[in-house]
C-alpha cells in the first residue's frame, strides 16, 4: 500500500533501486499506471494469505490506541517531523496517524474482498 495524492492505494512493486520504488497502481476502471515513487510513500506491505484479517485488526487496535493517547495525552509543545513544514501538537499528530492507520485499513479490506 502505497501513498498517492494523499490516499493510500494498492500498488505492485515492480522493481527497487537506490531507496525508489518503480510500481504499478490500478485505477478503479482497470486501468494500470506506472510511476517511481520514494520509500517515505511506501505505507504498508501486504500479507496476503491473511485469512482472519490480522493485519487490518492490529491496524484497527494501534489507531484506537493512538486516539486514546491523544485524549490522555495532556504533554505541551511542538513536534517537528522530518520533511514536514507545519508545526503540530502531539496530540495533531496522534490523530492524523490514527487516521492513516484507518486508511490504510480500508484499503487492505477492499484488496482482500477483490481477492
Amino acid at each position: 500500500i502505497a501513498r498517492r495524492n494523499g490516499d493510500a492505494v494498492i500498488a505492485d512493486v515492480d522493481c527497487i533501486d537506490d531507496n525508489q520504488y518503480d510500481v504499478i497502481f490500478m485505477s478503479q476502471d482497470g486501468e494500470e499506471e506506472e510511476a517511481t515513487i520514494s520509500s517515505k510513500d511506501i505505507l504498508c506491505s501486504i500479507w496476503d494469505k491473511d485469512e482472519t484479517y490480522l493485519q487490518p485488526r492490529c491496524l484497527l487496535n494501534l489507531s484506537r490506541c493512538l486516539v486514546k493517547l491523544a485524549e490522555f495525552d495532556a504533554t505541551t509543545g511542538i513536534v517537528w517531523c522530518h520533511g514536514q513544514t507545519k508545526r503540530t501538537t502531539r496530540q495533531e499528530k496522534y490523530r492524523s496517524s490514527a487516521v492513516l492507520g484507518c486508511s490504510i485499513t480500508i484499503t487492505l479490506c477492499e484488496y482482500y474482498r477483490e481477492s
